[in-house]
């Protein structure tokens, strides 16, 4: 409600109005008592592409680039989610650069427990993640882990 008691307005009817997230001492009903609030910031759902990831010295090269497109979680509103079933991506964070740290991690995690492992060794949905990683990326760097461990 608004402050006259009226409903608040639609906010896609005025395109000046920008959703915010707002992060601090979340309550149990998904509220934040203003004293508690330690960030407010504009929502950024553009699309995030990536021809590459890296995670210490490791490096995976994405051809073609990998773009998804962010969606804030259902439950609270203040996460950003990425997900790809196909690559089997499901990763969320309370910032964009920290979404991507995240999914550099779970990548790196993906290649190295199904992409790096002998087909033989996975069960059959295993195999379908292990192509479509190995389809889309390479490892570029001195991490290179064997085929078949």
């Amino acid at each position: 409600m608004g402050l006259s008691g009226e409903p608040d307005p639609d906010p896609s009817a005025d395109p000046d109005r920008a959703e915010l997230a707002i992060g601090g001492g979340e309550t149990a009903d998904h509220t934040v008592p203003a004293d508690s609030v330690t960030r407010v910031e504009p929502v950024d759902l553009s699309s995030m592409t990536f021809d590459q990831i890296a995670l210490g010295s490791r490096r995976l090269i994405i051809d073609p680039p990998l773009a998804l497109n962010p969606t804030m979680d259902e439950e609270s509103g203040q996460l950003y989610v990425l997900s790809d079933e196909e690559l089997g991506i499901h990763v969320f964070a309370q910032t964009r650069e920290r979404l991507a740290d995240e999914l550099a991690e779970q990548l790196i995690f993906q290649w190295d427990t199904y992409a790096c492992e002998s087909p033989d060794r996975l069960p059959a949905p295993a195999r379908r993640l292990r192509e479509a990683l190995r389809t889309r990326m390479r490892e570029d760097g001195l991490a290179t882990q064997p085929e078949g461990r």
